[in-house]
């Protein structure tokens, strides 16, 4: 992401739940977790902070479909502005394992059913990296593994992720210890 752009961001939390969680705005977090400034763990709250809440989003999409049909609606359908997260990012964010990301193992149409919609639509991630290049053609690189697979740093195998999820199973079982990538000392899985 370039960040002269980050400062354009909506930022899809609430400023009262900014202030009274202490979080800094969306642009500001990534900012820092890309570029440095805070230190690491004051950083990275936001961005856990803000996977918390996108993985309450699946209960949550189960909760609202209930309270529509509950309302009397025949049909519900869910839209979602973004693909759907099937990879871990292992860029320092303490993103969910492939296992608990629930369209790493399911399809559209299972988790459709999981929720209880009539019709699910994610956002298409090539159409997504086209209305970015509309907006600003001298992007043309993008870091999107949680929705594409593709890990821009090249060197991301299925090997290294069972490694960072067999770490992080580990670290929780033991001691409710660091459960990001960067504070399991991992080595590269060729290492």
């Amino acid at each position: 992401m370039v960040f002269d752009e980050v400062e354009s961001l909506e930022d899809p939390l609430p400023a009262r739940v900014r202030a009274r969680s202490g979080l800094p705005a969306l642009g500001d977090a990534l900012a820092q977790a890309h570029g440095g400034g805070a230190s690491a763990g004051a950083r990275l709250d936001r961005l856990a902070f803000e996977e918390a809440w996108v993985l309450s989003l699946v209960s949550t999409m189960q909760e609202i479909v209930s309270m529509a049909r509950e309302a009397g609606a025949r049909k519900v359908m869910v839209a979602s502005s973004a693909p759907p997260v099937r990879y871990p990012n292992v860029y320092g964010i303490d993103m969910p394992t492939r296992g608990e990301l629930i369209a790493a193992s399911k399809s559209i149409d299972e988790i459709r059913r999981e929720i209880g919609a009539d019709a699910l639509i994610y956002q298409d991630i090539e159409d997504l990296k086209r209305a970015v290049r509309d907006c600003n053609p001298s992007l043309q690189r993008f870091e999107a593994s949680c929705f594409d697979g593709v890990y821009i740093t090249g060197d991301v195998t299925a090997d290294y992720l069972d490694h960072v999820e067999a770490a992080r199973s580990s670290s929780a079982a033991t001691d409710d210890g660091p459960r990001n990538q960067l504070s399991l000392a991992i080595e590269p899985a060729d290492a």
